[in-house]
């Protein structure tokens, strides 16, 4: 019996957590599902494994795809975000961004929202793909031998919330954003010590976030004020993982013998019956 050889980065694109169901138009797209990251999709099927199309980009491909209105839109590492028919796995445009596009996209009252290069964030318009706004981020945060290995292998990049009426997401300057979806003002900023990699997750009127400084940060949704009093941080080293729902399909990293694809390869399979 062959065993399945492991390809470095390949994302299948039937990703439950990043699919918009029907009757769920207007909620958000966003990476893992909602800003809990629970990860469900409760009409999702298990795919059968057979590859239905593959598209290929420039270079490798980090970014979760996000389906809106059969359309999925997904960020490569060669500095552009794509759209395509999802059925069919043809290009409906694509847009030059500030970088490599590492993060996930969401999706929102027709507009995608990314994070590019830790350069820029950029709202662009999901069913011609031109820009809306840009954001420009500060130079990122130089990187900690003892945390971050001098950068060299820090592939992962934070992806965008969306709850209530803004935006949410973490970048390389160190700073924890929240802006206006409409028109990329922002509503204020939150400094830590060190670049944010990790994903917001919002609950309750409080944004956690993990930031490269070996610290978790509970700040207020609406002022980014600390919480918990004069009490901003917690300390990493002894928190427990909170548990979430786990998603019933996950984006694979790797590709059986019989259908190896290249990491700047998005592909999709059939769904099983």
């Amino acid at each position: 019996m062959k065993t399945a050889r492991r390809v470095p980065v390949c994302i299948l694109a039937m990703v439950a957590s990043t699919l918009a169901l029907p009757g769920s138009v207007a909620a958000p797209v966003l990476f893992r599902g909602d800003a809990q990251h629970t990860g469900t999709c409760p009409d999702s099927k298990i795919p059968a494994g057979e590859v239905k199309w593959s598209f290929q980009t420039g270079n490798n491909i980090r970014s979760t795809p996000a389906l809106y209105k059969g359309v999925g839109y997904f960020g490569s590492d060669d500095g552009h975000l794509y759209a395509l028919d999802i059925q069919t796995g043809k290009l409906q445009w694509k847009f030059q961004a500030a970088g490599a596009v590492s993060s996930s996209p969401a999706v929102y009252h027709g507009t995608v929202y990314i994070e590019a290069g830790d350069a820029a964030f950029h709202a662009v318009d999901a069913n011609i793909g031109r820009e809306k706004w840009t954001v420009k981020t500060d130079a990122p945060i130089p990187p900690d031998p003892k945390l971050m290995s001098n950068g060299k292998w820090e592939f992962e990049h934070a992806s965008p919330v969306i709850t209530g009426d803004a935006v949410y997401f973490g970048g390389a300057d160190g700073y924890l954003y929240a802006l206006d979806p409409a028109t990329g003002k922002q509503m204020w900023r939150f400094k830590t010590a060190g670049r944010i990699r990790a994903t917001p997750a919002i609950a309750d009127g409080v944004v956690y976030v993990g930031s490269m400084d070996g610290h978790l940060y509970a700040v207020d949704a609406q002022t980014a004020a600390p919480r918990n009093g004069n009490s901003r941080r917690l300390e990493t080293s002894t928190s427990r993982s909170a548990r979430c729902n786990p998603p019933p399909l996950l984006a694979m990293a790797w590709s059986t013998s019989a259908h190896e694809m290249a990491p700047s390869t998005l592909s999709t399979l059939r769904r099983g019956h």
